[in-house]
């Protein structure tokens, strides 16, 4: 316990000590006694569950409740007939995973045995230095995709996980004294010499895909409309380039780029502007 008042301590300082010390006096109290009820109810041809959870004894909850109050269920027996007071229809749909933070990605690695405590930290850092992500939600930039597009082609099994996380199992091995280094490095040369070779082969076509990735995601800055995306270059369906607001579909501001990449008006007629080729991909 402090010998401080808590007069004298700022709130935040006041809020720790609290939760450090509930916490404390909570491994010294009895335990909890719940009750839990499973329902199943049918309605016509369709089955649907409830659980209810009653309190009995709230024992250490007593001093580290929870935010969400337990929520109980009336009394039932088996055959009961209960009244339905309310039906509605709720059509929604599926929302995308979020986006990845790098505590998540960093959680995301550690499970799927990718890097080791000290080097997933320079893993993220080498993705933001190499432009591949960007921004606090990681957000993959078209570099970082084309690469990845890439090399699901020329090079599936160096992109693929089981890959990393054998050679991660070997290097332990290494430490741990079951295998030696020459032992580990000739494996590894063997298995990664024919994926480099197959690279080496499509050179000249890899260095496009990422200089055409690169190109399209060039910044002409913000979006004069909305004013929080950003105008990027895209590609129009006839291959022409265009500059489109970042946050599309929210925002559909777009601009004309003329042959000198100059901005102008979407409404500007096409024969009044020379249209910006697209560089070749192989």
């Amino acid at each position: 316990p402090t010998a401080a008042p808590a007069k004298r301590r700022d709130s935040v300082r006041s809020r720790m000590y609290d939760l450090i010390a509930r916490r404390f006096l909570a491994t010294f109290s009895p335990p909890s006694v719940t009750a839990v009820t499973d329902v199943r109810l049918v309605v016509g041809d369709s089955a649907f569950a409830a659980t209810g959870r009653a309190q009995i004894d709230p024992g250490w909850r007593e001093i580290l409740p929870e935010h969400d109050p337990l929520k109980a269920l009336p009394p039932l027996s088996e055959g009961d007939v209960v009244p339905i007071q309310e039906l509605r229809i709720v059509e929604e749909r599926t929302k995308p995973p979020p986006l990845h933070s790098q505590g998540s990605l960093l959680l995301a690695m550690q499970r799927l045995e990718l890097g080791t405590k000290s080097t997933r930290h320079e893993i993220l850092d080498l993705l933001f230095r190499r432009q591949f992500v960007s921004g606090r939600s990681m957000r993959t930039t078209a570099a970082g995709r084309a690469l990845v597009d890439a090399l699901a082609i020329y090079g599936p099994d160096l992109a693929s996980p089981e890959m990393t996380r054998h050679l991660e199992d070997r290097m332990t091995a290494i430490a741990e004294g079951h295998a030696t280094l020459d032992e580990v490095v000739g494996e590894s040369r063997r298995a990664l010499h024919g994926v480099v070779a197959e690279l080496r082969s499509h050179r000249e076509s890899l260095s496009r895909w990422l200089k055409d990735a690169t190109w399209l995601e060039k910044d002409y800055g913000p979006c004069d409309a909305c004013g929080e995306g950003r105008m990027t270059r895209r590609r129009a369906r006839n291959g022409w380039a265009f500059l489109g607001c970042s946050r599309y579909p929210a925002c559909k501001h777009r601009m004309r780029l003329n042959g000198l990449g100059q901005r102008l008006p979407w409404e500007l007629r096409e024969a009044e502007t020379i249209p910006i080729a697209m560089p070749a991909t192989a």
